[in-house]
């Protein structure tokens, strides 16, 4: 069980699932992660998984420092200082995996999700957490050498030891 990874929405939700991470703590949006680990993980190990998001403008999120970077600042692993408390902040995640995609040469097409850009209301919705052709997309990309999800389940793995 890894409720203490804290995914802001449903398509985090799915990622960190296909990544091997099960029952997690899905939250719907950033200011909802940021508020439970405040409230229920201040004295426990906790990772937030975020978009990168000009609203991350709450005075919570500006105590996390940056303490890895990695794809030219696009992935960021940020700590809570004195705290147990992570955050895994990634580009728009529609952007991002569309982006991913094509840098990995994985065929959209093939995995029927060439919408990632036009039809975002789809991987807002709950749905998206049962959607086999998402989560074998996800699957695909992570398999790639020098995928940025494997440098997400490399720092999970790190922060959960």
């Amino acid at each position: 069980m890894h409720n203490f990874i804290l995914p802001e929405c449903y398509a985090d939700t799915t990622l960190i699932e296909v990544l091997g991470y099960k029952k997690t703590n899905h939250q719907s949006g950033v200011n909802n992660v940021l508020k439970i680990i405040k409230e229920k993980y201040s004295n426990k190990k906790s990772i937030g998984f975020i978009d990168k998001d000009k609203r991350n403008g709450d005075r919570e999120y500006k105590l996390y420092l940056t303490i890895k970077s990695e794809f030219n600042g696009s992935l960021l692993l940020k700590q809570k200082p004195n705290s147990q408390n992570y955050l895994i902040e990634h580009p728009n995640m529609e952007m991002w995996l569309n982006s991913m995609a094509d840098s990995l040469n994985v065929d959209k097409s093939k995995f029927g999700v060439n919408d990632l850009l036009t039809n975002k209301d789809k991987y807002k919705k709950q749905s998206i957490l049962k959607d086999v052709h998402f989560r074998n997309f996800i699957n695909a990309l992570s398999q790639k050498p020098k995928s940025p999800l494997q440098t997400v389940k490399n720092w999970i793995d790190e922060l959960n030891k």
